[in-house]
């Protein structure tokens, strides 16, 4: 793999490759520059965390949750597919739903800790928040809430070894901060050229030395 410059094809920017980087040239992205100039045509603040029980109707919240159960139910319609989740903080309940999207099941399993995002419904006051298709992030690196087991059941796994303390996504690039939008392009979804323009940013690929004069730079102590 070639070193990353402004002027190298994007093909060679990890997460992209061949195929990805067709559907990049549809949008008049070739180069690595050309990658780096790609704005969002939006900002959304995905930073304020809420306990559960302080969630408002209507308001777009992070609730940061260990899952209980989810399951798939089948609808009437052959090719529509509800999941529901229910899972909750200390503070209490939290659901959601999404349409058709049954790969859930092999990744929110019980004992799992997540962030969710979205716009949320509470029917009446003092019931449990519900989200639908929220956005959502895994939690790693610490243990999730306690939630007390049906009687004769164990607790739910935690996915992640114990540590002192809570990990408030350190690395999180979708929730828990004020997150760029994108539009999709092909194949590419938003979060997967959210990533990828994360990563090439984080190695400093495709930087340039900067145009000041130098007397200025040497001023300045810039390089």
């Amino acid at each position: 793999m070639p070193e990353l410059g402004p002027d190298t094809e994007v093909r060679f920017v990890k997460g992209v490759g061949e195929r990805r980087a067709n559907a990049l040239a549809e949008a008049g992205i070739r180069r690595v520059s050309d990658l780096l100039l790609r704005l969002p045509y939006r900002y959304e603040d995905r930073s304020a965390g809420r306990p559960a029980r302080e969630v408002r109707d209507g308001e777009s919240a992070s609730v940061e949750v260990v899952v209980e159960s989810l399951r798939v139910r089948p609808t009437r319609r052959r090719n529509l597919k509800i999941v529901e989740l229910r899972a909750r903080d200390d503070t209490g309940p939290v659901r959601a739903t999404w349409f058709n999207q049954q790969h859930l099941k092999q990744i929110l399993r019980p004992g799992r800790r997540l962030v969710l995002f979205g716009a949320a419904k509470v029917a009446y006051p003092g019931a449990p928040p519900e989200f639908q298709n929220p956005k959502y992030e895994l939690v790693t690196g610490s243990p999730p809430p306690r939630l007390d087991p049906p009687t004769g059941e164990e607790p739910p796994p935690s996915d992640g070894p114990p540590d002192s303390g809570p990990d408030p996504l350190p690395d999180s690039l979708h929730v828990g901060r004020i997150v760029p939008i994108y539009e999709r392009l092909g194949e590419i979804h938003p979060r997967q050229f959210r990533r990828i323009l994360h990563d090439l940013v984080e190695s400093g690929a495709g930087a340039e030395r900067g145009c000041l004069p130098e007397e200025l730079a040497a001023r300045l102590d810039l390089p």
